[in-house]
């Protein structure tokens, strides 16, 4: 999208940086989209046309093929050696601890927004500033 059209990417990449959290955002980026009614779709579809066919034809190729992988007797090990690290809470845990992040900077954000909101009438640079501190924190 940047080499393709440099407005509609930085619209995105304004989506993406105003989201909580951490990891990937893609689901949360299109229901933004969806809600204020921006069609997407025509981007996504001049993507497809410009991807080459030999890449597709490698990438169904390799979807077609991924369930005819020869197990690797090394990723067996590695993978019990990992599941005997995990204990059946860790997931779990590891899923609840993510969440209190995202839930703890939505709330100090709040608050802030709450007790200085003049801070969101200033620069984009010192609320840029503000946001990579905020995901550093939590």
């Amino acid at each position: 999208m940047k080499t393709k059209n440099e407005d509609v990417y930085s619209y995105l990449q304004k989506i993406r940086t105003g989201i909580q959290g951490y990891g990937p955002k893609h689901s949360k980026v299109f229901k933004i989209l969806a809600e204020e009614d921006f069609d997407f779709t025509v981007f996504i579809e001049a993507w497809l046309e410009d991807i080459d066919q030999t890449f597709l034809s490698k990438h169904i190729e390799w979807s077609e093929n991924i369930s005819k992988a020869v197990p690797n007797p090394q990723v067996i090990e590695a993978f019990k050696r990992l599941e005997a690290f995990r204990g059946a809470d860790y997931i779990k845990n590891n899923i609840r601890l993510n969440d209190f992040r995202d839930a703890s900077g939505q709330k100090l954000h709040e608050l802030v927004f709450e007790y200085f909101p003049e801070l969101f009438d200033k620069d984009q640079k010192i609320i840029d500033k503000y946001r990579s501190n905020l995901f550093r924190v939590c």
